[in-house]
C-alpha cells in the first residue's frame, strides 16, 4: 500500500485561494512515512480547494470533482488565463504494519487552457495525468522541471514543454518509468495496476462531499441500499448504464413508432406540396446569391476605381507640389543669376579700374623717366660749349 508523503500545488486554484507554489509535507520528522496529518485552517482558508485538487488528480472526470454537484465549472475556475497548473502527489510504499519499504511514486496532473486563454467551453481545458518513480540522480519531486530552477517563470512552462521535459528525463533515466496519458479510463486502469485503488478514492471523495464522517456514508437505511452500494463497489457501472440508456432510447422509439410513421407520412405530403415553393425559394436564393456576387463585383470595381482615383489625385498633388517647388527654384536661380551678373560687372569694372590705375602709374613713371632722361640729355648737350668756354678762358689767362 502507499502513503501520501508530500503534495505540490502550482499555479492552480480560484482567484481568492490560489496555490502559486506550495509544497505540503506530511512526513513524520522522526520517520520517513506519513502516519497521519492534520491541517488547521480557518473557514475560507482553502481546505475545500485543496481536497478538490487532490481528488481531481486521482479521479478523472467532472462528476468526481468534490463539489461538482453544485458547480460543474469547478476545475475551469481553478485554471486561469496564462496558467499551466500542476497537482503532484508523492507516495511512499509501506508494509501492512506501516514500515517504509523505500519505493517512491509520483502521480501528477497538468491543466492548461488551449492557447492559455480562459474559455467558457470546458472542452478547451486540456488535462493529462502521469506517474513516475523518482530516483536520486534522475528525477524527484524537488527536481521537476517547474522546481529545479526555483524561478517563478519556470512553473509557467507550457503544457507541451513540460511533457517534453519529462520525456527527455525518461529517455536519460528509463528507470523512472514515465507513464503519460490524457485518457480517463487509461488513467484509472493504470492507478489500479499500481495499487492505488480508484474505488477507495471515490469513497473518500463521497465522504468529503459534505465534510461528514465515514460512519455517515456507511449508514444504510435499507437492505436494498446496502446491496446497491455493494454492487456499485464490485461492478463497473459505466457499461450497464450506457446499455440501459440505449435500451431506453430504443424503447421510446418503438413506443412512438405509430406516431412517428404518421408524422413521416405527413412530412412526405407536406414536402410534396412544398417542393415548388422550395424550388422557387432555391431560385430566389440563387438570384440573391447572384445579386450579392454582382454587388460584390461592383463594390470591388468601385473600390479599385476609388483606389486608382485616389492614387491619381495623390500623384496630381505630388506633381503640383513639385511644379511649385520647381517654380520657386527657377525664381531663386533667376535672382541668383542677376546677382552673379551684377557681381561680374562689378568685378569687370574693378578689373578695368585696376588696369587704368596701373596704366596711369606706368605713364607717370614713364613721364618721370622721360624728364630725367631729358635733363640728362640737356646736361650732356651743355658739356661741349662749357668745355669750349673753359678752354677759351684758360687761353685768355695764358695770354
Amino acid at each position: 500500500m502507499y502513503e501520501l508523503n508530500r503534495v505540490l500545488l502550482q499555479s492552480v486554484g480560484p482567484k481568492g485561494a490560489r496555490y502559486e507554489d506550495v509544497l505540503l509535507d506530511f512526513r513524520d520528522r522522526n520517520a520517513d512515512p506519513a502516519r497521519g496529518s492534520i491541517l488547521y485552517l480557518e473557514n475560507g482558508g482553502g481546505k475545500s480547494v485543496l481536497l478538490k485538487l487532490l481528488f481531481s488528480a486521482l479521479l478523472p472526470g467532472r462528476k468526481y470533482v468534490l463539489g461538482a454537484d453544485a458547480n460543474t465549472k469547478t476545475l475551469e475556475n481553478f485554471v486561469l488565463t496564462g496558467d499551466t497548473a500542476h497537482v503532484v502527489l508523492e507516495w511512499r510504499r509501506v508494509s501492512a504494519q506501516g514500515e517504509a519499504l523505500g519505493e517512491m511514486l509520483l502521480t501528477g496532473k497538468v491543466y492548461e487552457w488551449r492557447g492559455r486563454q480562459h474559455s467558457a467551453d470546458s472542452r478547451n481545458l486540456r488535462e493529462a495525468w502521469y506517474t513516475l518513480r523518482p530516483a536520486e540522480g534522475a528525477l524527484t519531486l524537488d527536481g521537476l522541471p517547474t522546481r529545479a530552477e526555483r524561478d517563478f517563470s519556470t512553473f509557467k512552462r507550457p503544457f507541451t514543454s513540460y511533457k517534453e521535459q519529462l520525456e527527455e528525463a525518461n529517455r536519460a533515466h528509463p528507470e523512472i518509468g514515465l507513464v503519460w496519458t490524457d485518457v480517463q479510463r487509461q488513467w484509472l486502469q493504470h492507478l489500479d495496476a499500481l495499487g492505488l485503488d480508484p474505488e477507495l478514492f471515490k469513497y473518500q471523495r463521497q465522504m468529503n462531499v459534505d465534510e461528514g464522517d465515514a460512519d455517515e456514508m456507511f449508514a444504510f437505511r435499507t437492505h436494498e441500499a446496502f446491496i446497491d452500494f455493494l454492487l456499485r463497489a464490485v461492478t463497473d457501472t459505466e457499461g450497464p448504464t450506457e446499455f440501459a440508456t440505449n435500451v431506453d432510447a430504443y424503447g421510446d422509439k418503438l413506443r412512438d413508432r405509430e406516431r412517428l410513421q404518421l408524422e413521416g407520412r405527413f412530412v412526405e405530403g407536406a414536402l410534396e406540396r412544398l417542393r415548388p415553393l422550395a424550388v422557387a425559394a432555391e431560385q430566389r436564393s440563387d438570384a440573391a446569391s447572384a445579386l450579392k456576387a454582382a454587388q460584390r463585383d461592383a463594390e470591388t470595381v468601385h473600390a479599385k476605381f476609388a483606389v486608382t482615383a485616389g492614387a491619381a489625385l495623390a500623384e496630381q498633388e505630388h506633381l503640383g507640389e513639385r511644379a511649385e517647388e520647381q517654380e520657386k527654384l527657377a525664381s531663386r536661380l533667376e535672382t541668383r543669376s542677376r546677382e552673379l551678373q551684377e557681381q561680374l560687372r562689378e568685378l569687370r569694372r574693378r578689373a578695368a579700374q585696376f588696369r587704368l590705375d596701373a596704366a596711369n602709374a606706368a605713364l607717370a613713371e614713364a613721364e618721370g623717366e622721360r624728364k630725367r632722361e631729358q635733363a640728362e640729355l640737356t646736361a650732356w648737350r651743355a658739356t661741349e660749349p662749357l668745355a669750349a668756354h673753359r678752354a677759351a678762358a684758360a687761353g685768355c689767362r695764358r695770354t
